[in-house]
């Protein structure tokens, strides 16, 4: 089961993780709010959770660049990969059907 929330979750954390959710879905490197990603980690990895998202749909994928997309995947990939318990997508929908937006998503997936 999952909670989903892109934004100003730090407050209620704890309450998520004891609200018995398995993964928490958006979490959002932009709309995070400045969320401190390997403490976020490291407590969903010790309640053995996922977190899942890292990158944003709108800022980089349906709008940037081929390279703003690979470094969002790269950086994205950085603290919360290592010990499991990470699943890399957008934060929500891709829903732009433009040449840019397919171009980048086909990137995310690439790399």
């Amino acid at each position: 089961m999952g909670y989903v929330i892109t934004s100003t979750f730090l407050m209620m954390l704890d309450i998520i993780l004891d609200s018995g959710f398995d993964v928490l879905i958006g979490l959002d490197p932009i709309e995070g709010n400045g969320a401190n990603l390997e403490n976020v980690k490291k407590k969903f990895q010790s309640n053995r959770k996922t977190i899942w998202g890292r990158v944003s749909e709108s800022i980089k994928v349906e709008n940037g660049s081929k390279r703003d997309t690979e470094k969002a995947v790269i950086e994205a990939l950085k603290i919360p990969t290592p010990g499991g318990g990470f699943m890399l997508s957008c934060v929500d929908n891709v829903s732009d059907n433009t040449e840019n937006a397919w171009r980048n998503t086909y990137k995310l997936t690439e790399i």
